[in-house]
This record gives C-alpha cells, sequence and structure tokens, in this order.
C-alpha cells in the first residue's frame, strides 16, 4: 500500500510539474508574436497617416526655394529680328529713325524771277534783310562750333566725372577667388588661388546671382567671393555657356553683412545697338589683368558677328590694350553694361585689341543660365544669307549651315554642311537668330520638321528632315 502510495505521489508530481511548464512556453511565444505584429500595424497605421498629412507641408518646405524664385527676364528684343510693314528690318528702321531722310523741295525758275523781279522796288533797308536772309539761308544745316579755352581743371574735372561713374558700377563688381588643390613635384599637397572679377546680375531676395568667367571657375575645389579683406563667402557654380566661356555663381545673402550688401547693386545692362563707333567707354573689373583696374577709351568698331552652335553673337572692339589674362565689362558714360570682354571669341588679327561681346546678344544666354532652363540643342553653326546668295540659290529666305557638330541632333538627322535652313514646322528662318527663337519655343525631345535646300549636290533639291532636338550638354 505504501508503494502504490508513493507510486500515486511521484505521478502527481510529474503531472504538476510537467504540463503547466509546457503551457507557460506556448504562452512565452505567442503572446510576443501578437504583440509585434499588433504593433507593426499600429506603426504602418500612424506612419501611413502621418506621410499623408506632412507630405504635402515637407513637399512646399523642400521646394519653396523653387516656387519663390520668380524666372528673371533680361531685355532680348533683337533689331533685327522684326520688320516693319514697308519689310525694313528692325535695326535698319532704328537707324532710319535716328537719322531721317531730309526732303528737298524743287522751287521754279520763273517764280524765282518774279521774285527777284518784285524785290527791286524794295526799300535799301528792306534789300540789306533779305541779303541777310539769303545768307542765312545759305548757312542753314552748318554746324557752328563754338571754341573754348581748356585748362588742366577742365581735365582734372573730366577725369572726377569719369571716376565717379566708375565707383558707381563698381558697387556691381565683386572679386571672385577660384581655389585649386594639387601636388607639388614631392607630392605634397598645394594650393592655388586665381583671383578675377564677377558681375552682379540678380538680387532675388535670398542669393545674388553673379556672372564670372567660366574658365576661372571650372574644376576648382571651392569658390569663393571676396567682399572686403575681412568678409570672404562661399559660392556655388550654377550654370555655364562654354561657348562664350561665361558662368554664373551664387552666393546666400544671409552670409553678406548688412553693411556690405546696402553697397552692392545688380548692374544695369545698356543696348549694345545703340552705341556708335568713337563711343566714349569704361572698362571695369580685371581689363589690364589685374583686379579692381580701370581703363578707358573709345569704340573703334563694331558689328562683328560671331557665329557659334545654333546662335549668333555680336562683336565689338575697343582702343583699349588687350591683356591675355584680362577679364571685366564694358560701360558707357550712362554706367550701362553695354558689353563683356571675351578671351577666347577674338579674331586672329584682333589680338592686341580688346574685345567685347554685345550684351544685348548675351542676354538669352544670361538668362538661359539664371533660371537653370533646358538648352536646347539642334547643333548646327550657321550664318545669315545675304541678298547675293539668297538669289544665287534662288531662295527667298534661310540660313547657310557651314558646319554641324558631330553627334548632335542635326548630325543623326542627315543635315550636312552647305545645307540652307529654310523653315522649322512651317516657320519661317529669317536668319540665324530667328532660328534660334523659333527652336527655344520646344522642349528636349521634341520632334520637329525641318525644311532644307541642298546645295552640295550637282542639282540642288529641297527636302524635309525629322530632328529630334536635345538639351545641350554645356
Amino acid at each position: 500500500m505504501s508503494a502504490d502510495k508513493n507510486e500515486k505521489n511521484e505521478y502527481e508530481f510529474i503531472k504538476e510539474e510537467v504540463i503547466p511548464k509546457k503551457r507557460k512556453k506556448v504562452r512565452k511565444i505567442l503572446l510576443p508574436l501578437v504583440m509585434t505584429i499588433f504593433m507593426a500595424m499600429l506603426f504602418g497605421v500612424v506612419a501611413a497617416a502621418t506621410f499623408v498629412i506632412s507630405e504635402p507641408v515637407f513637399f512646399k518646405f523642400l521646394n519653396r526655394k523653387e516656387e519663390a524664385r520668380e524666372p528673371i527676364i533680361f531685355p532680348t528684343v533683337l533689331p533685327d529680328d522684326t520688320t516693319d510693314d514697308n519689310g525694313v528690318n528692325g535695326k535698319d528702321n532704328m537707324v532710319n529713325n535716328k537719322r531721317p531722310t531730309p526732303t528737298v523741295t524743287p522751287v521754279n525758275d520763273d517764280d524765282q524771277n518774279d521774285d527777284n523781279h518784285n524785290n527791286d522796288d524794295q526799300s535799301d533797308n528792306d534789300q540789306i534783310d533779305n541779303d541777310q536772309k539769303d545768307s542765312d539761308q545759305k548757312d542753314n544745316g552748318k554746324v557752328i562750333i563754338n571754341t573754348i579755352d581748356a585748362d588742366i581743371d577742365d581735365l582734372i574735372m573730366m577725369s572726377e566725372a569719369v571716376k565717379e561713374i566708375a565707383d558707381e558700377v563698381s558697387k556691381s563688381i565683386v572679386t571672385v577667388t577660384c581655389i585649386r588643390s594639387g601636388n607639388d613635384i614631392f607630392g605634397g599637397s598645394i594650393e592655388t588661388r586665381d583671383e578675377t572679377s564677377g558681375l552682379i546680375l540678380v538680387d532675388d531676395g535670398k542669393e545674388l546671382y553673379i556672372l564670372v568667367s567660366m574658365d576661372r571657375v571650372m574644376d576648382t575645389s571651392s569658390i569663393k567671393v571676396k567682399l572686403s579683406e575681412a568678409d570672404i563667402v562661399d559660392a556655388v557654380l550654377l550654370d555655364y555657356e562654354t561657348e562664350v566661356n561665361l558662368a554664373v555663381i551664387t552666393i546666400s545673402i544671409n552670409d553678406i553683412p548688412q553693411l556690405l550688401l546696402d553697397n552692392m547693386k545688380p548692374a544695369i545692362f545698356g543696348s549694345s545697338y545703340l552705341t556708335n563707333v568713337g563711343s566714349p567707354i569704361i572698362a571695369l573689373g580685371c581689363p589690364n589683368g589685374n583686379v579692381g583696374s580701370m581703363d578707358y577709351g573709345i569704340i573703334t568698331s563694331k558689328d562683328s558677328p560671331k557665329y557659334i552652335t545654333d546662335y549668333k553673337l555680336d562683336l565689338f572692339n575697343t582702343g583699349i590694350k588687350d591683356s591675355e589674362d584680362g577679364d571685366g565689362y564694358i560701360v558707357n558714360l550712362k554706367g550701362q553694361v553695354i558689353g563683356i570682354i571675351t578671351r577666347t571669341l577674338k579674331d586672329d588679327h584682333n589680338e592686341d585689341i580688346n574685345t567685347a561681346i554685345s550684351i544685348s546678344r548675351l542676354n538669352p544666354l544670361i538668362a538661359r543660365m539664371i533660371n537653370r532652363k533646358s538648352h536646347i540643342y539642334c547643333g548646327v553653326v550657321a550664318v545669315d544669307l545675304t541678298e547675293e546668295a539668297r538669289v544665287e540659290h534662288q531662295v527667298a529666305n534661310g540660313i547657310y549651315v557651314s558646319s554641324v557638330r558631330a553627334d548632335s541632333p542635326a548630325f543623326d538627322a542627315g543635315i550636312k554642311g552647305g545645307d540652307i535652313i529654310m523653315s522649322v514646322d512651317n516657320k519661317s528662318v529669317l536668319n540665324t537668330i530667328g532660328f534660334f527663337n523659333i527652336i527655344s519655343d520646344y522642349e528636349p525631345g521634341s520632334d520637329v520638321s525641318i525644311k532644307i535646300k541642298r546645295t552640295s549636290g550637282t542639282t540642288a533639291k529641297e527636302m524635309e528632315l525629322k530632328v529630334t532636338l536635345a538639351a545641350r550638354g554645356r
């Protein structure tokens, strides 16, 4: 009996200790699993709700700069792109308006004799008056020049007036320092600094946009803008145009002390079309290679076309001696910027002459850089047709393709040198600027139909080619 009792106790011991232990183990596994699943579901619901609510707020915050900044619009009216009702282009019309052609009224000989006969009966005093009137009529149209005695004080006064203009424009010019890192011949680290001038283009309330020579700021480790000896701020390369060797950099207004900011302003742009040979000009920036230098002279020649890809620039020369390290800006006596000094587009026979790009032609390219707008690209270098060329090739309008860029949309479409582009999507092409304006209305990837006349073969023939415009790599 005692043995049965012991067996019963042993059995009850096993029952009490083993069975409950299995239940706790299952509960320990299931409870965390259920809680994990529940928390995951709860987290997903909360995350989804948070994302839906906060996404518009974060999107607006992250993109507030692009939404707030209005497109920068420069004056880009090009006189020779339009024609008046008489078929005279804008530039010719502007000249005609400035210099009206005088009209001459013929005088009948009989009437003149009758007048002279009647005048014989007049008194001596009247005759003297008539003689004086005839003398005045003969002198009509002559320019009377009054001479004055000038001395050194007048020269000083003129120099001070020019200096005042330069000082006012200098508020729009800053010093840009370009830093490059490298190694010396022993493998040690070195840092080189190159200084040039920059022109303030726009103040949008958040940043200053500054125009600078592209080759100065490319491949640099950092770009700085020197506002004073103690104030140097970081700059960011925004965009650039390789063919004109120009770039736009930006600096944050928050980095500029208010006292200095109050003495800075965007440059005022004039019209290059209103300049004439002989007009006095001032060169600022670093025209002789030294930052902060200044020179003055006159415009010695103008309206020299320079054809680049899909576009045409106008160059003008000045009487200022050129420097191979010179950069800067040509200003008229109103303090308006009318040209940007170029080192890369000048002709070989003008190596020692200071050459500038007319600002009126540069305005569309500058606006594109500031607004980061896609640079539409066809890929032709074309020249305007003269009247003789239009007659020779029997076309009413068009531009002559002198070369085609390799691997460009025009090259892929089959356009060749010697072709005459007459229209784009049935829009007549009058000149190179007109061609640029037409294709600028399209977005990269757009297909256009370009009508050409091929003159390179034995027989000239007209063709329609499909061209897919692209965004041009800088």
